[in-house]
């Protein structure tokens, strides 16, 4: 399956303009910097939240900064004021007519209504987090689901929350995601999964080099 695409690839060939101008504004080093601190924050949150709902001992270790103890005591308040019942968490799932592989944080019931989770530890909740759950809702072939985004604040300690029903529309906007990022990764050189195609360098038929 490691020649599949990733769920979250395709979502994140759409950059929002203020991210561009955060790229600018405090220059390579810094983003890369500051994205690998979140994305390792946000791992070990969902790892500490994984251990929670499964009835495991959750241990904090010396290196979790007080960003993963306040996102942790935000998810501790949320699992408070909502009847979670697990029924799955890290699961992988597959399409294989799309090419496309994902792994969703949490599936099960709250409130009674089976739902798709998607624990965020940024600093807003975004729209491209619809698009990811509804992909991963599509994949594991549950389309009649509901889908929530639990963000995580890092600094606060508590949580935001919203949900919606499954809306067709947001997988059409998934698979022109995917197009565009099966384009550019021809156009790049690169391997895609669908059909296993290669770029060779040449131009494709009929496309001209000219500017």
């Amino acid at each position: 399956m490691s020649s599949f695409e990733r769920v979250s690839h395709i979502v994140d060939v759409y950059k929002p303009d203020k991210l561009i101008d955060w790229y600018v504004r405090v220059g390579k080093k810094e983003a890369r910097r500051v994205s690998t601190v979140a994305t390792k924050i946000g791992s070990r949150v969902h790892e500490l939240i994984e251990k929670k709902l499964r009835g495991e001992k959750v241990r904090f270790k010396k290196a979790d900064g007080v960003e993963v103890l306040a996102a942790f005591e935000a998810f501790e308040r949320f699992e408070s004021e909502y009847e979670l019942e697990t029924i799955s968490m890290e699961e992988e799932v597959v399409d294989e007519e799309l090419g496309v592989i994902g792994h969703y944080d949490w599936y099960g019931k709250v409130n009674g209504k089976i739902t798709f989770i998607d624990w965020k530890t940024s600093s807003a909740i975004k729209d491209s987090y619809w698009v990811q759950l509804h992909a991963y809702a599509y994949l594991a072939g549950v389309t009649g689901s509901e889908l929530r985004v639990v963000r995580l604040d890092k600094n606060l300690g508590d949580y935001e929350t919203e949900s919606m029903s499954y809306d067709p529309y947001y997988m059409e906007v998934f698979r022109a995601l995917l197009l565009v990022h099966r384009h550019f990764s021809v156009a790049n050189g690169m391997l895609i999964n669908k059909g296993e195609v290669k770029y060779d360098g040449k131009p494709a038929e009929g496309n001209s080099t000219n500017n």
